[in-house]
Order: structure tokens, then sequence, then C-alpha cells
């Protein structure tokens, strides 16, 4: 049996840590025991630890706990936390002094924080907190605290959860049951703030000394509200701001407010909504999500990516790479007596004299004078008198793409999704254990030649992708990966009349047009085979932002290069199933295929590819295609 906890820092600035575990827990589990493993304590600023446990937790009826479980092994008897040792194991645990780790835990101020706990068990509740007197300032249930200030929920989204969003200097978001509000704790209750305010689902939220900002998912644009209710609301657009999602972080005590998108460019904003600082850090990433904690006095930035965490000096524009101190995720601390294995999550978080991290309880700090430091890169590059090295390889990085636009189907139109293949007789439908696979899609041949004529396909027939479902109409396994695929190239094109029917999901017609996603990202394997120096990589993601302001695009693609998910790089994930001693950057896009309304691949609405190696694409041999799937 194995367990996770998220180990989690609130920083109470110049009151000192919280170091407490947290636990996400959906609606059909179990909290765990939390005396059993979990733990919460206050690191004062002298770096004197005081137990909090009690006061970061809360106490579960045996009652209750008997009645969830029971309902639990009703309503979800095969799922795995069910049906498994994990939950009999909590049964036992379960005696009159069952304890409840909150959830999400966050900064209020004035050595105050804010803690939710999920609703599984006892009801979904919110606690304010002073750490520093260990007493409890204030706990409403959700539901009381809905009925309070009239908030109704749809009936729909009933149940769906409390969540903790952002806080800070009193403020916080939180999301009730899907419905998202700002509140304000004014020193006895929480009451809803700026309740002019609307989108906020759509908004990234931080809170500085005296403003909050948003920042919205659809536009890049920000805006700045004063916490005290007076003053203008500002609004604005910083020079290289940019759609999607972006980590985001405020410090407590100035008024800045930093943001880092999934290039990696990172810029820091004031309240004005002018920017003041737009670097970037090396070595440099793409399509990474990063997690951003900034000093409460705003000079030291602490940047989490997938692969790399930095500590960026703002006010010097420098950064050091931090990776070497960062605690890892290790393997489970196993408790002899009853044979659970526990997981721990470690955090980290930016102090006013560098970072700390913690990891299984232990906090180690890391001042910034200990470390080494570079010149971060500027967000621009300078105009240079020399063409960068990278401009000379763009021509050999090329590779032609397609995008297929879905549209309405015409019958005597032969590339589309879904629906029958035209095969020629006689000729077998691909089959998995017996049963015929699913067409996904089928493309002319004839047309893709018309539209781009160097793509390196053959100018005739047909490729026909297929995809095995079970018999729940499923083509992922367990791990998110298709049962299995197959790719078909057809010479011939057969009659209307001899079409196959290989599915019931009805056709949807394709539209070919040119797709400039015809060079690959910074961090796919045909650049790293160059070893250019960091700050030509950084040009070079410069050109690409130059071109793509808004970021690669993604979609349905037959060639050109991958849409890069997680700094995910299809053509090394193709070398290594392959497993045939050839080079990551001599495979490449053969299709891309995004979720639908018809399948979801991968997790959260991901990318299935279809990649082949150029050898075998020179041959027109479709036998030895790599097929898999990833999500954002």
């Amino acid at each position: 049996m194995q367990f996770a906890l998220h180990e989690h820092l609130v920083n109470l600035g110049s009151h000192g840590l919280l170091a407490l575990t947290t636990e996400f827990c959906g609606t059909c589990a179990l909290p765990l025991p939390a005396r059993n493993i979990g733990y919460a304590y206050w690191r004062d600023g002298d770096g004197r630890q005081h137990d909090r446990f009690d006061l970061c937790s809360r106490s579960l009826s045996h009652e209750a706990v008997t009645r969830t479980i029971t309902k639990m092994r009703d309503t979800y008897p095969n799922l795995p936390a069910v049906a498994g040792d994990k939950l009999n194991w909590q049964v036992d645990q379960a005696t009159a002094n069952y304890v409840q780790l909150p959830q999400h835990a966050g900064d209020l101020g004035q050595g105050r924080a804010l803690l939710v706990f999920a609703g599984n068990v006892g009801p979904a509740l919110l606690r304010v907190v002073d750490i520093v007197t260990n007493t409890v300032l204030t706990e409403e249930t959700a539901d009381d605290l809905m009925q309070r200030l009239g908030i109704h929920i749809r009936d729909y989204l009933l149940d769906t959860g409390l969540f903790l969003y952002a806080s800070g200097n009193g403020f916080a978001k939180i999301a009730i049951h899907a419905d998202f509000r700002l509140f304000r704790f004014t020193g006895t209750i929480l009451e809803l703030a700026l309740p002019d305010i609307d989108n906020l689902v759509r908004d990234d939220v931080a809170f500085s000394a005296t403003h909050l900002y948003l920042r919205n998912r659809e536009t890049g644009q920000i805006r700045s509200f004063p916490l005290a209710g007076s003053g203008d609301l500002l609004a604005g657009k910083p020079r290289h701001a940019r759609k999607g999602y972006a980590g985001i972080a405020a410090a407590a005590n100035v008024d800045r407010f930093a943001t880092a998108d999934h290039s990696g460019l990172i810029e820091v904003i004031d309240n004005g909504c002018t920017s003041i600082a737009a670097l970037r850090v090396t070595p440099p990433v793409h399509r990474s999500q990063f997690a951003l904690s900034i000093s409460p006095n705003g000079r030291y930035l602490l940047a989490m990516a997938w692969e790399h965490t930095w500590l960026i000096d703002i006010d010097r524009r420098a950064h050091s790479l931090v990776d070497h101190l960062m605690p890892r995720e290790e393997a489970p601390l196993h408790q002899e007596e009853t044979g659970v294995k526990v997981r721990f999550l470690p955090a980290s978080c930016a102090l006013d004299d560098g970072f700390v991290t913690l990891n299984q309880g232990r906090v180690q700090s890391f001042p910034a004078t200990s470390l080494e430091w570079q010149a971060a890169l500027p967000a621009k590059a300078a105009k240079r008198t020399q063409p960068p090295v990278y401009k000379a390889l763009l021509e050999t990085w090329r590779r032609p793409a397609i995008a297929l636009r879905p549209s309405k189907y015409k019958p005597d139109r032969r590339s589309h999704f879904y629906g029958h293949a035209d095969l020629p007789p006689d000729t077998p439908l691909p089959e998995h254990n017996g049963k015929p696979m699913t067409l996904l899609c089928q493309i002319d041949l004839a047309e893709v030649a018309a539209t781009a004529a160097d793509i390196g396909l053959p100018d005739h027939g047909q490729l026909a992708f297929y995809a095995a479902e079970n018999d729940e109409g499923e083509a992922l396994t367990d791990d998110f990966e298709p049962i299995a695929t197959h790719v078909l190239w057809t010479p011939e094109v057969a009659t209307s009349a001899a079409r196959h029917l290989a599915t019931n999901r009805k056709p949807q017609g394709i539209r070919l047009a040119k797709d400039r996603t015809d060079l690959p990202a910074i961090d796919a394997a045909v650049v790293q085979a160059h070893l250019l120096p960091d700050n030509e990589v950084a040009e070079y993601q410069n050109f690409l932002d130059s071109r793509f302001p808004e970021g690669l695009p993604s979609g349905h693609r037959l060639g050109g290069y991958p849409t890069l998910l997680q700094s995910f790089d299809p053509a090394k994930q193709a070398a290594a199933l392959a497993n045939d001693g050839r080079e990551a950057r001599g495979w490449r896009l053969l299709l891309q295929i995004d979720s639908d309304d018809e399948f979801m691949w991968g997790t959260d609405t991901g990318m299935l590819y279809f990649m082949i190696h150029e050898e075998d694409l020179a041959r027109a041999d479709f036998s030895r295609v790599q097929a898999f799937c990833e999500g954002y």
C-alpha cells in the first residue's frame, strides 16, 4: 500500500514559516489518518520549531467515518481505492481519534493562515488560524458560508469541491462548488470582496502589498485593483504578455507581480501594469508549466519548471540554476508495523535572502550569497552584426506541414475522420484480438500532393490510420496509451462501392491547408543535436515568439513538427519505443490527432502522435510507425 502526501510551505514573512502536509482527497476517497503520517509545525523567525498539528487538522467522528466507508463500498465497489488493501488499512485506523489533514493552506498575512478541509467525510470547512498565538480565529462550513452570504449554487455543481486558488494580505480566491469568488477576512469573519470583479474562472490571481492582480488566460491582459477598495482600476497588456496559462506570484510587502509563460519568458510587473523586467533563464525551456514563488520584499523569484528550477535576482537581472539543491521525490518511507508506504512530495519557496525547501518535514535554507550567479538572457535578443548560427540551419530544419481542419463531410471527398475506409477489394481490415480496428483518419494523398507537394509522402493512393477499441469503446489502456494502432497505405484508390465499414462513428470531413508549424521547438531532438549555445537557443526562441506571438498552435496535423506538451519530445519517445539503434533526430511526425468529441487522447485532452523514421518514409514503409499519447 502506498499513499502520497503533499508537503506545503506557507511563507508568513517576518513571522516565519508554516510547514505542513496537505492531502487532496476526492469525493470517493477516505482521508488519510493524519496523526499517523502527517505533520504541521511553525518555524519562527529565529528558527525555533513549534507544534501546530492540532491547529491545522480536524477530528472526524467515528460515526461519520463509518458511514463514509459504507457508502464508498456500496457506490464504488470496483474502484481500486475501495476494492484494494488501502481502504482496509484505513478502516483499521478508524478510531474515535480520526484526524484529517487540510486540502489547501494559504497565507493571509499578519501570521494568519487559511485552511480548507475537503468535505468527503465531514462538511467542507474553511478555517482561519493565527499561527503565532496557536488559536482558531474563525471557522465555517461551506454550506453555512453560502447561506450567510446568499451564494446560490446550481444543483448539478453541488459537491464539486472547495478549492483555495490564491491568498494574501487578508484576501483569498476560493471556488465553492465551481463558483469562483474573492473573499476578505475582516478579522473575525470571511466576507465577499470586490463584488464588481467577474470572470474569475478565467483569471489567475495574486495579492501584493496593496493590490490585487488578475491575469486573464484568454487575453493575457493584466488588471490591477487596490485592495483598500479606493483608487483607480488599472488595466493593460504588458509588452511580452501572451494568452494561455502562466505561473503567477506577487510579493507580500511591495507591489510586484511576476508571471512566467510556457516558453520560459519571465516578466515582473508593477501595480500600474507596467513591465519592470522581462528575461529568460538558461537552459531554455519550452512548453513548461511554471510554479512561481516570490519573496516578500520582491527581490527573489523561485521559478520551477518541469525539469529545472532557478532562483532569480530580479533587481540584478541574474539567475542561479539550483536543480542540485532541490529536494527529490525519494522512495516512499515504509512503516514496518503496518506495511504502509508514504511518499512525500516536497515543497519550496523564495525568501527575502534566498530560498528554502521542505522535504519529509525537514526545512533547509539556501542564502542567495551561497549560490553561483550568471546574467539572465534578455527577453528580446540584441541586434548583432553577424547573423546567428541558427538562421543557417532553418532550411535544413524546415518540414512542410498540412493542417487537417474538421469540416462538413462530403461523400465524394476521400479525406475524412472516422466513418468508412476506402479500401480496394479483398483488402482486409486491420484487426486486434480478432476485432476490426476503428478508422481514425483517412487521407487522400493526391490531395496532399496538391496542397504541399514537398511533404515527403507518396503522391497517390491513401493513408488510413486505425486504433483498437475495447468492449467499452475505449481506445486507451490504463496507462493512457493506445491499445493498438495500425497505419495502412493503399496505392490504389477504391470505388465507393468497395468501402468497408470499420466503425459506427459518424464520418467528419477534412479540409487540408498549409500549416505554418514547419519548424521545431527549441527542445526538439533535431535542434538539440546541434548543441547551440544558450544565447543562440534563446534567440531562436525569440524568432519563434515573433512568428507565433500566442505560442505554437496545436490541432490535427500531417507532417511538420508535433505540438510539444510538458517538455515532451515525441521524437525521443519514438526512438525509445522502436529501440532499434536509430537516433531520435531521424524520427519525424507523420500524423498528430488532437482530442475531440470522439476520443480524448492521453490525459486531460492531449494528443495522439504517429511517428515515422525518415528512412522508412523515403521507402514508403509504414509498418514500423510508432504511436503514443501525451496529455497536458
